[in-house]
């Protein structure tokens, strides 16, 4: 199995130092994220990138460009402030910046598919008493395993210039990516083949171009 070697330059509030690692080439970015947050213990939401250029988490390293001796930066994702609770007040539907094939969220358990076509799309259960309040509502998981972990509205998912994002709607109702709590009223960059936790429910968010 071909392994290469990296320096990876960590970056963020918890380390800021680099080091050099010996790994299989063909490992995802992800989980590389993954296995280096374990290793330093480090909470919160990571991206790596080669140069100016960030790497799908769901694609291997050496499909990314990534060579022996190449050096990495581990820092911690973007996050943009967020008006998603106005725009979902209004009720309005807006299309995406840019044209996607699909977007979806793909229920772990179950293998159930929600396709994704307007934003804010908001992740959480239908309510019968208050149709307006459905209008956003684009995963409704009311019919889904342990649905009654989920909150009403629970999450949600947004796009700019061609970027996703996702964000917890209630303080009360933590939601998770990678297992990295998200922080209220902060969206968080969302890449394809993310894992998002609400209650008892895992998703995963695939991108189609």
């Amino acid at each position: 199995m071909a392994r290469t070697t990296l320096s990876i330059l960590f970056k963020t509030d918890q380390l800021n130092r680099e080091e050099r690692i010996n790994i299989r080439s063909n490992i995802t970015a992800g989980d590389l994220i993954t296995a280096a947050q374990k290793q330093f213990s480090l909470d919160g939401l990571f991206e790596l990138k080669l140069g100016n250029r960030m790497l799908d988490p769901a694609l291997p390293l050496d499909e990314q460009g990534v060579m022996d001796q190449s050096r990495l930066l581990f820092s911690a994702t973007e996050i943009r402030r967020s008006d998603t609770a106005d725009l979902i007040a209004r009720g309005e539907r807006q299309d995406f910046s840019v044209s996607k094939q699909r977007v979806y969220l793909s229920d772990d358990r179950e293998g159930t598919e929600y396709d994704i076509t307007w934003q804010p799309a908001v992740i959480g259960r239908r309510d019968p008493r208050d149709p307006f309040r459905n209008q956003l509502l684009a995963v409704d998981l009311e019919e889904a395993g342990d649905a009654m972990s989920v909150s009403r509205h629970h999450a949600c998912i947004t796009e700019a210039a061609g970027q996703f994002y996702a964000e917890g709607l209630s303080d009360r109702n933590p939601t998770y990516v990678n297992d990295a709590p998200l922080r209220f009223g902060v969206k968080a960059l969302l890449h394809a083949g993310d894992r998002i936790l609400m209650g008892r429910i895992s998703l995963t968010f695939y991108v189609i171009d």
